[in-house]
């Protein structure tokens, strides 16, 4: 993505995936299901997921190629 110069949208997807969505599910599952130590484990997972998804969308939607025009 810092090829391609979309170096904030990089930086938005990583704070929100790994602190906003897996950080959230790793303390909810750690400490509100009572998982413990897996369920951080499965929450940094998660936010690994989430972060991967973004970013591969992303890219992909940042190098598709236009369509050409109807004849």
């Amino acid at each position: 993505m810092r090829g391609l110069g979309d170096t904030r949208a990089t930086f938005v997807g990583n704070v929100i995936g790994h602190y906003g969505f897996g950080l959230a599910i790793s303390l909810a599952l750690a400490f509100g299901v009572g998982m413990g130590a897996p369920g951080l484990w499965w929450g940094l997972s998660a936010g690994l997921t989430a972060t991967a998804i973004y970013l591969c969308l992303r890219f992909l939607a940042r190098t598709r190629l236009p369509r050409a025009a109807p004849s």
